[in-house]
This record gives C-alpha cells, structure tokens and sequence, in this order.
C-alpha cells in the first residue's frame, strides 16, 4: 500500500513537472480520454451491478462487450496511464524545438532550462508509466501465482508397510509422498529431517486449512493455504497449522509406516 501511494505521489510530481513544458492541447487531449476512459471503468461497474441483481436485461451484444469490459478492467487501467504518452511526446519534441538562444544571455539561460526540463519531464514520465504498467501486470501476476507443490517421490510399498530409507530424507529438505487408501482417497505425508537427527513425519494437511499442503521456500516449511511459516522443532506435534502427525516406527536406517494408519487418516484428503 506505502509503495502504490509513493508511485502515484512520484507520479503526480512528474506529471505537475510536465504541465509547464508540454503544449497545453496535449494535456487536454490526455485529459479527455483519461475522462472517457473513466466514465467506462465506472459505467462498467454500474452495469454489472444492474445485470446481477436483473435490474436490467442487456440484449446479446451488449452483453458480451459488457463481459470483454469486465475482463479487461486492468488494461482499462493501464490505458488511462499510456494516454499521458501525448504529453510526453509533446513536452519532449518542445524540448528540442526550443533553441538555446536569445536577446540576452538570461534568455539564453531560461531556454536552457527549458530545455533540460521538458526532456528529463518527458523522459521521467515515460519511466513512470513503464513503472506503473509494470506494476499492474507482472507485480499483479506475482501476487496472484498459484505455488505447485513438488511431486510425490517413490517410496516402498509392501504387505501394508511403508518403507522409506534414511539416505532419501537425510538432506534436511521436505520430501512427499503419496498414498492411496483403502476407500480410494488419494492422500499425501511429508517427512523433513529436523535439526538433531530427529524426523518431522505428517500427512501434507492440516486441521485448519486441509489438505492445501505445504512447500519449502528458503529453508522454511510454508502452508500453502495461509502462507504460515511452520516452526521445524514442531512438525511431528499437534496444533495451530502443523501437518497432522500419525504414528510410525524408526527402524535401521528406515521409517516405516503401517498403511492403516493412513487409512484411518484418509478423511483429511476427503
């Protein structure tokens, strides 16, 4: 929020900068179309409002522009910063039309600070409004991106045994698993090696945001649901957002799990 309202304040201070170098037609036409561009952002809400709640029937053709409108809300956004490309142009083409010369030198002085003005005013704005666009589409995308967890790694499977070998899990990283039960659920465990030797063992779920899972991102555990970091001592144990822990044996050199452990916890996965 502090960074989107510095953008716009910047912004604005580039812009106010730019009314004295750009021709003042340029800032109308901008203006106009910023305007215009507004008044179908808004009518566009108003309208979604009016067809949701069928105050308003729209025929086949304007309901289908309605819903292109909706759709493209955030280009809608980007064009109404692109239309003070018009100023831009103009301030900098104004930068280099104005001759370094004059009647005296404190006219010479003045144009040269015109000059050096409308150019970097210009020059600035266009930094701005790629700042901005930037912002709207690829900082957008970023906040929006859906994390993958990692695939479910090969594990032996026998007479209702699960064996896992030390020598996968001894990195110290997470590690997923894999396992039907008996009623067909899919489910999934992790296990993760914690400092001191001991092994975080849990189904990849949770009391409180189900089976979303979790993922590992800078040597942290992190449930993809709430994005909380979990505390490693504390995988294994009951509570908060821990996964749900299940009983399982250390032999040599192995874990091994009875599957109807697992098949008593498949409602997790439900």
């Amino acid at each position: 929020f502090v960074l989107g309202a510095a953008t716009a304040i910047v912004a604005a201070l580039i812009f106010r900068t730019m009314r004295s170098t750009a021709i003042r037609w340029s800032f109308t036409t901008a203006v106009l179309l910023l305007i215009a561009l507004l008044f179908v952002s808004h009518f566009t809400d108003l309208a979604q409002i009016l067809q949701s709640k069928r105050i308003v029937h729209f025929p086949t053709e304007a309901f289908l522009a309605l819903v292109w409108c909706i759709n493209h809300q955030r280009h809608m956004v980007i064009a109404m910063v692109l239309v003070f490309i018009i100023p831009v142009v103009a301030s900098i083409v104004m930068g280099f039309k104005i001759k370094p010369e004059g009647a005296n030198e404190a006219i010479v002085r003045s144009h040269i600070a015109f000059r050096r003005r409308a150019k970097a005013a210009g020059a600035w704005s266009l930094v701005a409004m790629i700042g901005i666009t930037f912002a709207l589409t690829y900082g957008v995308a970023q906040t929006k991106k859906v994390i993958t967890l990692s695939p479910p790694e090969d594990y032996s499977l026998s007479d209702g045994v699960a064996t896992i070998k030390f020598s996968q899990i001894n990195d110290g990283h997470l590690h997923r698993f894999q396992y039907k039960a008996k009623d067909g659920t899919v489910m999934r465990f992790i296990i993760i090696k914690k400092n001191g030797g001991a092994y975080g063992v849990g189904l990849d779920a949770c009391d409180n945001c189900g089976d979303a899972g979790y993922y590992e991102k800078d040597g942290k555990i992190i449930c993809k649901k709430c994005d909380v970091a979990i505390n490693l001592a504390t995988i294994g144990f009951k509570g908060g957002c821990n996964p749900v822990p299940f009983d399982y044996q250390v032999e040599s050199g192995k874990i091994v799990i009875q599957t109807s452990t697992l098949d008593a916890l498949s409602t997790h996965f439900q």
